[in-house]
Formats: C-alpha cells, sequence, structure tokens
C-alpha cells in the first residue's frame, strides 16, 4: 500500500472497501478481486506518494504504457 494510505490506515481501508463493491457492481467475479486490488497497489506505489484522487485519466494511461514497455523489454531480455 502506499505511504499516504498507511498513514491513513482508516481512508485506506475504506477506499478499498468501496472499491470491492465497485467490482461486485461490475460482476467482477470474486476470485480474480484480489488481483484488481494488487493492480491498484502497485499503481498506488508507482505514484511516488502523490494522492491517488489527484490522479488523471492520463495518469493510468501512462501507468499502463510503462508496463507495456517494460513487458515488452522483458520479452526482449528472455528471447534473445
Amino acid at each position: 500500500m502506499s505511504e499516504s494510505l498507511l498513514q491513513h490506515p482508516d481512508a485506506a481501508s475504506r477506499f478499498f472497501d468501496n472499491y470491492m463493491i465497485l467490482l461486485g457492481k461490475h460482476k467482477i467475479p470474486k476470485k480474480q478481486r484480489s488481483w484488481y486490488v494488487k493492480h491498484v497497489e502497485d499503481f498506488i506505489k508507482a505514484q511516488n506518494g502523490l494522492k491517488i484522487k489527484r490522479r488523471f485519466g492520463t495518469d493510468i494511461s501512462a501507468y499502463f504504457t510503462m508496463l507495456a514497455c517494460q513487458n515488452r523489454l522483458q520479452e526482449m531480455i528472455y528471447t534473445h
């Protein structure tokens, strides 16, 4: 979990409780929800302490682009 959420465990708990409710509303199977939470935690960690509520869609897109580049690099390393 991010440092800012660790400093405010109640806020982190509420955030993830609300996130789990949202996943349920979108009919994400229960056994897959922990993976969604893990990816959100990874995104939060990558924000270097910036609050998640201050992030925009462009920040999420940039994060996915960064992940894709890392995966391509790993593929290139392992296939050559």
